[in-house]
């Protein structure tokens, strides 16, 4: 007991800098932690249906841009600069090659946030088999009532989150059109993701844990630099493709043990 307390002081007395790199070092150690016996086969479905939203997502988005994809103002050169035409090939496919990467980016962004909607119910059972691994022991639920809490924790997730993040595009919609400052916009947006995305996992061992919701807010508030940096490293690697596909139950396995140890 005592060795334990002065690990938590000495935890506790972490820079903002420390706390931050320490939960981005959470989000990484998740994709070792859910390959463990017993946890992997939680794994399998949350991994489907984040590739099968990825796919559909990636489908409609790339036939919805590609048919708009037309770079008239290219195609409009006057006689005189018909020489340069092989530069504007040049320059055309440059720009569908940057448009193409930044819709996978797009979509690999948003279909991860769908997925975390439609697999919540399998990411309870996965938080739950990672801390059993560990040895935590947690209250006793049926597979029915997990699901079930898990779904109404997510009603209380959104009604916390929509809110802000209506304010947020208030306000990004006001600093669009201020030169100079609109720059900050993806900053903005990259923040509030990690915010999201901290919140959205971090729930699911709260959740096992039957704390609620309110509860974790707070205990959120307390080790801010340490949710921000596990956010952080979710959100960019939600933007990866391919590497999204396994970032969801990467998250739900490295969010428990980051709650476990930390909260």
């Amino acid at each position: 007991m005592i060795i334990e307390w002065r690990i938590i002081v000495i935890d506790n007395k972490l820079s903002p800098q420390q706390d931050f790199y320490k939960g981005f070092s959470y989000a990484l150690q998740g994709f070792t932690d859910m390959l463990k016996p017993g946890v992997k086969r939680y794994v399998y479905l949350p991994l489907l249906i984040n590739l099968i939203v990825f796919a559909v997502i990636f489908y409609f988005g790339a036939q919805y841009v590609l048919h708009k994809l037309d770079f008239q103002f290219l195609q409009t050169l006057p006689k005189w600069l018909q020489w340069l035409s092989w530069l504007v090939s040049v320059i055309k496919a440059l720009l569908i090659v940057v448009t193409i990467i930044l819709l996978l980016a797009s979509c690999a962004l948003f279909s991860t946030l769908c997925a975390n909607l439609i697999g919540a119910p399998f990411n309870g059972l996965l938080s739950e088999a990672f801390s059993a691994s560990q040895g935590k022991k947690l209250p006793s639920r049926t597979v029915v009532s997990v699901i079930g809490s898990t779904l109404l924790r997510e009603g209380h997730k959104y009604l916390y989150i929509i809110p802000r993040a209506v304010g947020l595009g208030i306000l990004a919609a006001v600093i669009f059109f201020i030169p100079g400052l609109n720059l900050i916009l993806p900053i903005l947006f990259y923040w509030f993701t990690s915010f999201m995305m901290s919140i959205e996992y971090l729930d699911y061992p709260a959740d096992s844990e039957q704390i609620p919701f309110k509860e974790l807010i707070n205990t959120r508030k307390k080790r801010r630099w340490l949710h921000l940096g596990f956010g952080v490293a979710i959100a960019v690697l939600s933007s990866i493709p391919l590497v999204n596909l396994f970032v969801m139950p990467a998250a739900v396995v490295g969010a428990t043990r980051l709650w476990n140890e930390n909260c």
